[in-house]
C-alpha cells in the first residue's frame, strides 16, 4: 500500500515498493505545428514560441527532492514536417560552468538543458538530446533496463544558444528521420533535465526518486501530438570513409608502409524503430588507443569497447549474464587476445523494435586471416520481450566459425546459447533476475553451462544487491569471456581450466542531510561480500570490505575502505618478474585504504589516494596522484600517476610498478578538435603517444589526422612503431 502526504516542499513516501511517479497524465506537454519561419538563432522570439503550451515548474532532483525548483526554467516544443523543434530559458544570474565544447564529453559536470524521448512510450528505448550555454551538443540511446545513456549513438540535430545576464537560452531542432517512432502513436513519453552545476543541482520536469538516474525513461510525462507527421518513405545514411597512411616499425623486415583504404558503412532505418547497420572494410583509425591500467590480480582484465559500429544498441546482444561471464563481448571481434588488429572484411547488424515489447539484434561479421588467426565469422542472434510493465525474457545465440581457403573448418568452432528472465515491479525498486548458458565446441562434453540468480532491491536509503554464479571448466564463450576459468600456473607457465561457484553481496545505507549547513549532499556506507568456491566445494577464495563514501555539497568526494581476503592459491601464481612464483598454499591478508577528489567545476582539479597492508605472503604500498588544469570550455591538460610498490620475502622477489597518464585536450571551436594523450606503463613495458587533429566539417562528417608512436621499454625505449594517419569520412543522408 502506498501513502502519499505533501506539505510544502517536502514528501514523505511510506510503504513497500512505492513510486514518487505520479502517472504520466499528470504531466503532459501539447505540442502542435508550427505556424510561420523558425530561424534557428538561439533567440526564440517568434511569435509561435509566445503561444506554445510551456513547462514552467520542475523539480529539483539532485541533491534532494523537492518542488518548484530554482532557477526557473521554461520549456517550450514544436513541429514541422522536418523536424521537432525545442525553445527553452534557464534564469541563472551565476556565471554559467561548461568543462568542454567537445561534444558527449564530460556534459553531465557542466550546465546544460537536455530532452528525453520515449516515442514507442513503452520505457524500453529511448533517446536523449541536450546542449550546454555554449551550444555543446550531447546526444544518446537511453535503454530501458539499465538506464544507462550511450553516447557512443550520434544522430544529426542542431542547436543554437544565446548567453545574457540573466540566464541562458536555447533553440533545438531534431530532424524527425533521425527518430524512430509509429506516426500512429500520438503520445510520446518526455523529459526535461537541466543541470544547475553552479549550485550542484539537477532539475527534472517530472518527480524522480533520488535513488534513480535522471534520464530514466521510466518516469517520463506525456508529449501529446496534435497531429504525428508521418515516417519517411526512406531513412538511409551513407558514410564512406577515405584513408591514407605510413607506418614506420624499424624491426620488421619492411620498416616502411604506406597504405590506402576505403571502405563504406549504412545505416537504414527499416520500420518504425528498427535499424539496419552495414559495413564494408571499416576502418577505426580515429579510435583513441586503450589505457593500459596496473593488474594485480590473477586474471586479465577486459579492455572497454571503443569501435562505434558495435556500440549503438550493444544492450541487446551484451547485457547478458555477469560482467565477469559474457558470452557475447563485441570486443573478441576484429582483435585479437593483445590487442592486434584482425582485419574485418564485411558485417551486418539488424536491431531494434520489431513491435512495442519486442527487441531483437542479429550480427553476423566475417574477418580475414592474419599472422595468428584463421578467417572467422562471427554471428550472434538475441531476442529482448518485454513483459509486465518493466521486466523482460531474453534469449542470446552466438557461433563463431573458422575458414580456411574458404571453407568451414569442421572442427574449429564454438557456440553458446542461453534463456535469461528478469523480474521487476513498476516501481523499479525490487529487481529478480535468472539465466542459463551452455556453450559446444568439437570434442568437448560435460560442465559446460554458465549461470547466475540473484535479486536487488534499490530503496531510497537501503540498497542491497546479492547473486548467486558461476560456471563450468568446460564452458567457452568465443565470443565473450569468462574471467575466472582460465588458471595460469606460472610454475609449469600452462593455463589449467577450472570450474567455480560464486556467492556475492553488495548493501549500502545512504544518508541525506537536511540541515542547511550541512558539508554534505549524501553520505553512505558500503559492505561487499564475495565467496569463491572449488567445484568440490572447498574454499577457492573470499573477500569482504567496508567503505565509508562522502560526497560533499561543493562536489568534494572522499571514501576511507578496509577489506580482508583470503586467498586458498590453486597454482603458484606470480606479480613479479623477478624471484620465484608464489606458492600454492592459503594466504590471509588485511588492506586499507583512503582517496579523495576536489571539486571539478573549478579551474584545477586534484585527485589523490593511498592504500597498503598485507598482500600474500608479502606487503603492497599504492598511491596515486592527479590534477588537472581546464581553461573552460576551450581545454584541459591533466596528469595522473598511480604507483605500487610490492614487497615479498626474498625468494619471491620486489616490483616497483608506475603507471603514468597524460592528456591534452583542447576544443578550439564546437568543431576543431585536438586531443594528445600519453600513456607509461612499467609493468607492460609500453610508453604510448596518441595525437589527434579532429575537424567536424558537416554533421558527423569527419577530417582526422592521427599520429601515434608506440616504443617497448625493457631498461630502454626502444622505438616499435610509429604511425600518421589521415582520413576522411562523410555523413551522408538520404
Amino acid at each position: 500500500m502506498v501513502f502519499l502526504f505533501r506539505t510544502g516542499l517536502s514528501i514523505f513516501l511510506i510503504g513497500i515498493g512505492i513510486s514518487i511517479c505520479q502517472g504520466q497524465d499528470t504531466y503532459q506537454l501539447n505540442i502542435r505545428p508550427i505556424q510561420g519561419e523558425i530561424l534557428l538563432d538561439g533567440r526564440p522570439d517568434e511569435a509561435f514560441w509566445m503561444l506554445a503550451d510551456s513547462v514552467t515548474d520542475f523539480w529539483l532532483k539532485s541533491p534532494r527532492l523537492e518542488p518548484h525548483a530554482r532557477p526557473s526554467t521554461i520549456v517550450r516544443m514544436g513541429y514541422d514536417d522536418d523536424f521537432l523543434y525545442l525553445a527553452a530559458w534557464c534564469v541563472e544570474s551565476e556565471p554559467v560552468n561548461v568543462q568542454t565544447l567537445r561534444r558527449d564529453v564530460d556534459y553531465f559536470r557542466g550546465d546544460g538543458l537536455g530532452v528525453v524521448l520515449d516515442p514507442i512510450n513503452e520505457h524500453t528505448y529511448g533517446y536523449f538530446f541536450g546542449a550546454s550555454p555554449f551550444g555543446t551538443q550531447i546526444d544518446g540511446i537511453i535503454l530501458g533496463i539499465g538506464q544507462d545513456v550511450s553516447t557512443s549513438w550520434d544522430g544529426t540535430f542542431y542547436t543554437e544558444t544565446q548567453r545574457s545576464n540573466w540566464g541562458w537560452t536555447l533553440e533545438m531542432a531534431i530532424p524527425l528521420r533521425t527518430l524512430r517512432f509509429d506516426s500512429e502513436n500520438r503520445t510520446w513519453g518526455v523529459q526535461f533535465v537541466r543541470n544547475v552545476i553552479t549550485r550542484n543541482e539537477v532539475q527534472t520536469w517530472t518527480p524522480v526518486p533520488l535513488q534513480f538516474g535522471s534520464l530514466d525513461i521510466n518516469f517520463t510525462g506525456q508529449l501529446v501530438w496534435e497531429n504525428t507527421p508521418s515516417n519517411r518513405t526512406t531513412n538511409v545514411s551513407l558514410i564512406p570513409y577515405l584513408l591514407a597512411g605510413t607506418q614506420k616499425e624499424p624491426a620488421a623486415a619492411d620498416p616502411v608502409q604506406n597504405t590506402f583504404n576505403a571502405g563504406l558503412d549504412a545505416r537504414i532505418g527499416l520500420g518504425s524503430a528498427l535499424n539496419l547497420d552495414l559495413t564494408l572494410n571499416p576502418d577505426f583509425s580515429q579510435v583513441d588507443i586503450d589505457e593500459q591500467p596496473v593488474n594485480l590480480t590473477r586474471f586479465n582484465i577486459r579492455l572497454p569497447e571503443r569501435r562505434t559500429f558495435f556500440l549503438e544498441n550493444t544492450d541487446v546482444f551484451s547485457e547478458f549474464a555477469l560482467n565477469t561471464i559474457r558470452p557475447f563481448f563485441s570486443r573478441r571481434i576484429g582483435l585479437d587476445d593483445n590487442g592486434g588488429t584482425v582485419p574485418i572484411l564485411y558485417g551486418a547488424r539488424l536491431s531494434g523494435n520489431v513491435s512495442k515489447d519486442t527487441r531483437i539484434g542479429i550480427l553476423n561479421m566475417q574477418t580475414g586471416s592474419s599472422s595468428s588467426t584463421s578467417a572467422q565469422n562471427y554471428s550472434a542472434v538475441s531476442v529482448n520481450q518485454q513483459v509486465f510493465s518493466r521486466s523482460r525474457i531474453a534469449a542470446l545465440v552466438t557461433n563463431r566459425q573458422a575458414f580456411t581457403d574458404g571453407q568451414f573448418e569442421q572442427a574449429d568452432y564454438g557456440r553458446t546459447a542461453g534463456l535469461e528472465g528478469n523480474y521487476r515491479v513498476p516501481s523499479g525498486k525490487l529487481e529478480i533476475w535468472g539465466s542459463m548458458h551452455a556453450s559446444f565446441k568439437p570434442d568437448i562434453s560435460g560442465e559446460q553451462v554458465a549461470w547466475t540468480t540473484g535479486t536487488a532491491y534499490n530503496g531510497q536509503r537501503f540498497q542491497g544487491y546479492i547473486n548467486y554464479s558461476g560456471a563450468g571448466k568446460n564452458y567457452y564463450a568465443d565470443m565473450g569471456f569468462v574471467q575466472r576459468v582460465e588458471n595460469y600456473d606460472a610454475s609449469r607457465d600452462t593455463v589449467i581450466r577450472l570450474g567455480y561457484h560464486q556467492l556475492y553481496n553488495d548493501m549500502s545505507w545512504t544518508t541525506y542531510p537536511t540541515a542547511s549547513n550541512s558539508l554534505f549532499n549524501k553520505h553512505w556506507l558500503q559492505s561487499i561480500n564475495s565467496v569463491i568456491l572449488n567445484p568440490d566445494g572447498s574454499l577457492n577464495e573470499s573477500l569482504h570490505s567496508l567503505t565509508y563514501n562522502f560526497f560533499f555539497k561543493e562536489r568534494q568526494f572522499f571514501k576511507i575502505w578496509s577489506r580482508i581476503e583470503q586467498i586458498n592459491l590453486l597454482f603458484p601464481t606470480s606479480f613479479v618478474q623477478e624471484g620465484e612464483p608464489l606458492p600454492a598454499d592459503g594466504y590471509t591478508f588485511l588492506q586499507g585504504g583512503a582517496f579523495f577528489d576536489t571539486d571539478s567545476r573549478k579551474p584545477w582539479y586534484f585527485l589523490a589516494g593511498a592504500s597498503g597492508g598485507q598482500f600474500y605472503n608479502g606487503s603492497i604500498l599504492s598511491g596515486e596522484a592527479g590534477v588537472t588544469y581546464r581553461v573552460m570550455p576551450f581545454g584541459s591538460m591533466g596528469l595522473r600517476l598511480n604507483y605500487n610498490h610490492l614487497d615479498f620475502p626474498e625468494d619471491y622477489g620486489r616490483a616497483e610498478i608506475l603507471n603514468m597518464t597524460g592528456r591534452l585536450d583542447f576544443t578550439f571551436t564546437r568543431n576543431i578538435f585536438w586531443t594528445s594523450f600519453v600513456q607509461y606503463n612499467t609493468q607492460r613495458e609500453i610508453f604510448n603517444i596518441n595525437s589527434r587533429f579532429q575537424w567536424r566539417f558537416a554533421p558527423l562528417s569527419d577530417l582526422f589526422l592521427v599520429y601515434t608512436d608506440s616504443y617497448d621499454t625493457p631498461g630502454q625505449f626502444q622505438d616499435r612503431v610509429r604511425t600518421v594517419v589521415l582520413k576522411l569520412n562523410y555523413w551522408w543522408t538520404i
